[in-house]
């Protein structure tokens, strides 16, 4: 990175201002399980029937989320809005991380309603530059039951939720259902989700298809699911090559922002997808057209070069620490872990600070911008057919839609 260029000095202002400012964030992970529910079913007390000790409260929130025109943050399982009401008002941008679990940031309220730039820069992984605009709004009228043990150890929240919903937008809709949510407490084991769902079933609840409310409600907006696999295609190497590269590119842009946070492990996942897109791209010239993916590779090479930096840092001072810790202690002279941790902060925050200027760059939000058409006309017009199988342009079995491996 050439620090002499006015664009990349800007850059690196701007990274250090990121890294002062993620801090404030509050980040919370909640493992949570959702179910339907009949309007008719009757919830009995569940501290009684579960007996466990506890307290219930009433509570309404209001929630604004905010998408882009085509819904990118709600196809990429994230969801972002700005709710009142309840113990966390604010805005609180969700990530999935597995099963039943996701990553909440959080920020305060503040006093405007246009989404905070700390939480705008996260998602630009997947809105790539495109506005993010109101797209519903949900009212919640709640019952909250905080589940606990007799020492008051918190084991579990169970809610009740009645909720009214509407699109925003040049057409509007409502809509209302009720659900049930079971969110594991941060100390609680996965035992009790188990005992609370096999409660909820027998009264006559059932696991929710939906991820979130707002997946709920606009999904006759979302694609469908897609239907054609491999399997269907007996040997065509176009299926299996880029149904290979959709999934490294989806691993992408799901810990870019996760980068952006400092989440442990983050740099290096995001290096191997990198990686992984890049030696694909190359390996495979017969099934995907070289000079239509040459600039893109260039490009992975380059992404993952800055994230390279990050990532020996982090694996160098681990390896250093591991060492010493080997050492017995008579042979340590002086405050040689606190010198090693000095001298290595120091160096991850630089390595850090330099990621995240890449990752704010022009380079990164616009020249990939422009290579991912270079990649979808490669897979969707040079992809090889299976022996005997005919193929028209809108057949072509990459099913990628435009900016399908865009990262920036």
């Amino acid at each position: 990175m050439n620090t002499s260029d006015p664009r990349v000095a800007d850059e690196i202002r701007s990274a250090r201002e990121e890294v002062a400012t993620t801090t404030s964030l509050t980040v919370v992970q909640e493992t949570e399980r959702k179910y339907e529910a009949a309007d008719a079913l009757e919830l009995p007390n569940p501290l009684e029937s579960l007996g466990l000790n506890g307290d219930v409260e009433e509570q309404v929130l209001t929630a604004v989320y905010y998408d882009t025109a085509d819904l990118r943050l709600l196809r990429a399982g994230i969801t972002l809005r700005r709710r009142e009401g309840g113990p966390d008002p604010g805005w609180h941008m969700k990530l999935p991380a597995g099963r039943d679990s996701r990553d909440e940031l959080r920020l305060p309220l503040g006093d405007g309603r246009r989404p905070p730039a700390k939480l705008v820069k996260l998602a630009r992984a997947h809105t790539r530059g495109s506005a993010l605009e109101p797209v519903a709004e949900l009212t919640t009228h709640r019952r909250r039951w905080r589940l606990t043990e007799a020492d008051g150890h918190e084991l579990a929240e169970l809610v009740d939720d009645h909720v009214v919903a509407c699109t925003l937008g040049a057409q509007t809709r409502t809509d209302s259902w009720r659900e049930i949510e079971v969110e594991l407490a941060p100390q609680g084991d996965l035992e009790i989700l188990d005992r609370i769902e096999s409660w909820l079933l027998e009264l006559g609840a059932r696991r929710s298809t939906w991820n979130s409310k707002l997946g709920r409600l606009l999904v006759d907006r979302l694609p469908p699911h897609r239907v054609t696999t491999d399997r269907e295609r007996p040997g065509s190497a176009g299926r299996v090559v880029l149904d290979y590269l959709r999934t490294q590119a989806e691993a992408l842009r799901r810990y870019d922002p996760l980068v952006r946070q400092d989440t442990p492990d983050a740099v290096h996942q995001m290096r191997v997808a990198a990686r992984r897109i890049r030696s694909t791209l190359q390996a495979f010239g017969r099934v995907l057209a070289r000079d239509r993916t040459r600039s893109l590779t260039n490009e992975l090479k380059w992404i993952g070069a800055e994230l390279s930096g990050a990532r020996d840092a982090e694996v160098l001072s681990q390896r250093f620490t591991s060492m010493l810790n080997q050492l017995p202690d008579d042979v340590k002279l002086g405050p040689v872990s606190a010198d090693i941790d000095k001298a290595f902060a120091r160096r991850r925050a630089d390595a850090r600070e330099r990621l995240l200027a890449a990752l704010g760059s022009d380079r990164y939000r616009g020249r990939a911008g422009r290579d991912r058409h270079a990649a979808r006309r490669s897979t969707a017009d040079q992809a090889c057919p299976a022996p005997g199988e005919t193929r028209t342009a809108q057949e072509h079995p990459a099913g990628i839609p435009e900016g399908e491996l865009h990262h920036g």
